[in-house]
């Protein structure tokens, strides 16, 4: 990512001088930087995807939806706190926000991207986003080929927080997603699924691991 940074660099620096045969950087030479940093796993890809973004637009090159998105991935892998002490949860929020103020339209890569870097963070920043993706859906303004893969996403996150009350209540809206759409039983019945309210109950008390003990026994004998 450091050197196509210094490639890119080198090209904006030959168009604003004037040189003979200069080419202006495009938004598609633009967002390959973006997604190369997306892609480092350095602390600072945030950062840096983000300072693309901002040269983009000093150069009145509207970023798409595809820059954003990658932007959005990069501090979705920057981990708690990035090495410039920006607040990753915070930046993707303001990054969603400024989406909307440039009036892009989110896709399918969009929503799943930004609920899964959210759920890397804080699960109570991803539903919201879940949720409007659930409604994007219901308008059909995307499909729901990516929902459940997201929504397991956030389930492991307050599964991990041992909120079993969140988790199974995630677990009826992606079951309402499921017959509403026509989608098979796997989606919701998946191992994965189960292992997550598993993890809930034993994560959230001793009652609650009792719960859990119950609901294996239930799964062995079917």
């Amino acid at each position: 990512a450091g050197r196509a940074a210094e490639v890119v660099g080198r090209l904006e620096a030959a168009h604003d001088e004037g040189r003979e045969g200069a080419v202006r950087p495009t938004v598609v030479l633009y967002g390959a930087l973006i997604t190369a940093w997306s892609r480092c796993g350095e602390g600072r890809a945030g950062a840096m995807a983000e300072g693309v973004l901002e040269r983009m637009r000093i150069r009145g090159i509207q970023p798409n939806a595809q820059c954003y998105t990658s932007v959005v991935l990069a501090w979705g892998l920057s981990g708690t706190a990035s090495s410039e002490g920006e607040n990753p949860p915070e930046r993707i929020m303001q990054l969603l926000a400024d989406m909307k103020n440039d009036k892009i339209l989110w896709d399918d890569a969009a929503y799943t991207v930004a609920v899964n870097a959210l759920s890397n963070f804080c699960p109570e920043r991803a539903e919201p986003v879940l949720r409007r993706m659930q409604i994007a859906i219901d308008g059909r303004r995307i499909t729901c080929n990516n929902f459940f893969h997201s929504a397991v996403k956030v389930l492991s996150a307050w599964a991990k927080l041992g909120d079993v009350r969140k988790v199974q209540a995630l677990l009826d809206t992606m079951e309402t997603v499921r017959m509403k759409h026509h989608f098979p039983q796997k989606c919701t019945q998946s191992t994965k699924c189960v292992n997550t309210l598993l993890l809930a109950y034993v994560k959230s008390s001793a009652e609650c691991g009792e719960c859990a003990y119950e609901l294996l026994l239930q799964l062995v004998t079917k």
